[in-house]
């Protein structure tokens, strides 16, 4: 029984020791046509630089979210302009930014009309009182894969 028992082990070793070695040959030899493969290949011409494209919706919740980030996507001098206390128009700039906060979809609907317009590389956003002196604008437009807030009016008469 105890020569039954060494002749099964040393069989099923032989087994796993063969089918191991098998591996390994056609390791070696896949490995070597890739390597073949490689060395015929020519090298292209020109680079391409593939782009990854932020999303959008990521991009929005940060630019909300984080003070630094929203100051350095935002492409000052911006277009658009606000209403000082006199009522002349301004440009934004770093020293009169005031940070947005708050996303247009969290205004109350009740007081103030919403308009969105959505297309692939830029988004518009308008915000105001139907009839009224307020009104804010912002455009957002997608920049070598990344967005950036390029418009910003405020209007609040």
């Amino acid at each position: 029984m105890n020569n039954k028992y060494t002749i099964f082990l040393l069989s099923f070793v032989s087994v796993i020791l063969l089918s191991s070695c098998n591996k390994t040959i056609k390791e070696v030899t896949t490995s070597n046509k890739t390597e073949s493969k490689i060395e015929n290949k020519k090298e292209p011409t020109a680079k391409t630089k593939s782009i990854k494209y932020e999303k959008y919706d990521a991009f929005y919740n940060r630019f909300h979210k984080d003070s630094l980030f929203q100051m350095s996507r935002v492409n000052f001098p911006i277009g658009g302009y606000y209403l000082d206390t006199v009522g002349e128009e301004q440009k934004w700039n770093e020293t009169n930014w005031i940070m947005h906060r708050s996303k247009i979809q969290e205004a109350d609907t009740s007081i103030y009309k919403i308009s969105i317009e959505s297309a692939t590389t830029v988004k518009k956003e308008k915000l105001f009182i139907e009839g009224g002196g307020f009104k804010i604008e912002r455009k957002f437009q997608l920049l070598n894969g990344k967005w950036h807030l390029i418009f910003y009016s405020d209007e609040n008469l």
